[in-house]
């Protein structure tokens, strides 16, 4: 099974889901032998901020990368071009063929032709049609494609 790790970032430091920090990205590097994928909640990009992009370009040199899209702004393509995933959020979507990968809480979201489905409730596993390739958020499921860990150490 797949593993990715989830991360908060802000002003270039990262932090665990309880906002415990891990530090900069040069902390983040012990963490490709043990995920194979990064899932950030950048704070400055919800605030309308595209302060990260350097963390970015640095983090998709040795891992893939998504990124929670709760505020679109026109930067964005930035990120795609530097190819990290954008996750989009229901009602927040504009252009559905920017996102990579939907973030969503019912089975009703599921209407923007998106193929990465992440949930953090478990009981939408089976709820979720095999076309869909499902991520999880805070557990682990064997129907799973891959499983993002909250609460990682480094």
């Amino acid at each position: 099974m797949k593993l990715g790790a989830y991360v908060i970032l802000k002003d270039k430091q990262f932090y665990r889901y309880d906002m415990k920090i891990l530090g900069s990205i040069d902390k983040l590097t012990d963490l490709k032998s043990k995920f194979d994928l990064l899932h950030i909640k950048d704070l400055d990009l919800d605030r309308g901020k595209l302060k990260n992009l350097d963390v970015y370009d640095k983090i998709t040199y040795y891992m893939h990368a998504q990124v929670e899209i709760s505020k679109e702004i026109d930067e964005m393509r930035k990120l795609i071009e530097i190819n990290v995933r954008l996750v989009g959020i229901p009602g927040v979507i504009t252009d559905s063929k920017k996102y990579k990968a939907i973030k969503i809480n019912s089975i009703q979201d599921l209407n923007y032709g998106i193929r990465d489905v992440i949930i953090e409730d478990p009981s939408l596993v089976d709820l979720i049609d095999k076309n869909y390739r499902i991520f999880t958020l805070g557990f682990i499921h064997n129907k799973a494609f891959l499983s993002i860990i909250k609460d990682i150490k480094i």
